[in-house]
């Protein structure tokens, strides 16, 4: 019985506090608004022109160097390869300094392609499947010209490219 007399008293709660925020949420009657009100005047007059004796001198064009890549605080010098049968490495010169942290991105267009620097210091010999990019992350720290390779069978002759490194020990060192 008590359990019953409290099941009616919830429900009419419940029904009373529902009833509470309908009418308050239907009320036609608008909220207090005792904040004053700001209107900005806006000034539609344009600036006049400048005399005609002045001449309007434009600052040269700032000249942006290409962006620089990052990862974990470090600046890479990033590169695109495109590496294809019909066209061979596009580009196949790659120009960096000694010490730079350097990232290439090679993409295997039209068959399976390889990258290979076969060196004591770079020594990389990547086969990339075609239409998929691989990368290669290095630090430049022996100065030179290095000669990278096609390493996968995909052709009877084998095309090339050239990887400088401009440093303090920047004489020939041409590994083929």
């Amino acid at each position: 019985m008590i359990f019953i007399k409290t099941k009616i008293i919830l429900t009419i709660m419940l029904l009373v506090a529902m009833i509470v925020s309908i009418s308050a949420c239907t009320s036609n009657q608008p909220a207090a608004d005792n904040t004053p009100k700001v209107v900005a005047e806006v000034n539609t007059t344009p600036p006049p022109p400048p005399p005609p004796n002045v001449t309007q001198v434009q600052p040269p064009p700032v000249k942006t160097p290409p962006p620089v890549q990052t990862n974990d605080n470090i600046k890479y010098k990033t590169f695109y390869i495109n590496a294809s049968q019909a066209n061979k490495y596009t580009p196949n010169k790659i120009n960096v300094n000694q010490y730079d942290m350097v990232r290439i991105y090679i993409t295997a267009v039209d068959a399976t392609e390889g990258f290979a620097i076969y060196d004591s210091v770079y020594s990389f010999n990547e086969v990339i499947p075609q239409g998929e990019t691989d990368k290669i992350e290095f630090n430049a720290t022996k100065a030179g010209i290095f000669t990278f390779k096609c390493s996968a069978a995909c052709t009877p002759v084998m095309y090339d490219g050239t990887l400088t490194v401009s440093g303090q020990n920047s004489g020939p060192n041409i590994q083929r």
